[in-house]
């Protein structure tokens, strides 16, 4: 009786792990990972320009089965919920950037952290959690860019003015410093012709004077 009361309890245990485990097992094939990508268009800057964000999100769906109850797919909660949610998140972010020339340049990656960093942490809904959140590209407005190739060339050549102007200013000052190194040449070699040609005068003189004696 004790052994049969055993093999009872072994077995009810048993049946319940096996009920458990296949609890565990549904509740992970119910869990589902998703990874969408966004694209922003039209985040604006506090100085009103625009800029077009490209995002990869990676969430989980917690409960696969109330999820399609709800969104019929991810792509449905994806267009309905998530994109819009991103563009007003990305909007809170970018409204505290005053210049667009300080995204473009030296708050870029303090801007693409931030804006990581806010999506991230509001994101997540109940029975979705966002893991993590790749800005992939920032695309700012075409006359905007142009605008600062342009400039950028027209610094480069400025640059180019400026060194060439400084090799030429070194040039002359080498030419004028070897024109007056060639004018003292000149001169003393023109003493010194002056001298010979004194002591040749005189030398013939004293020939001329030899020769009537």
């Amino acid at each position: 009786m004790k052994k049969f009361n055993l093999f009872k309890k072994l077995t009810l245990a048993g049946l319940f792990s096996l009920t458990l485990l296949t609890s565990c097992e549904k509740k992970e094939v119910l869990r589902q990972q998703v990874i969408t990508k966004s694209v922003l268009t039209d985040v604006r800057l506090a100085d009103g320009i625009p800029l077009k964000i490209s995002l990869s999100t990676r969430w989980v769906v917690e409960d696969m089965e109330d999820f399609t109850i709800q969104f019929t797919n991810t792509s449905k909660y994806d267009s309905l919920i998530l994109l819009p949610k991103q563009f007003e998140l990305a909007n809170a972010v970018s409204i505290n950037y005053p210049s667009v020339d300080s995204v473009f340049t030296i708050q870029r990656q303090a801007f693409i952290a931030e804006l990581k960093t806010h999506l991230i942490a509001n994101l997540s809904d109940n029975g979705i959690s966002v893991n993590d959140i790749i800005v992939s590209n920032i695309e700012f407005p075409a006359n905007y860019t142009q605008a600062k190739e342009l400039l950028a060339m027209q610094e480069q050549e400025l640059v180019r003015i400026q060194q060439q102007s400084i090799i030429d200013s070194v040039n002359a000052i080498a030419n004028k410093q070897r024109a007056l190194a060639q004018g003292d040449v000149n001169i003393e070699q023109a003493k010194i012709n002056a001298e010979l040609e004194k002591i040749n005068a005189e030398t013939e003189k004293s020939r001329r004077a030899s020769a009537l004696a």
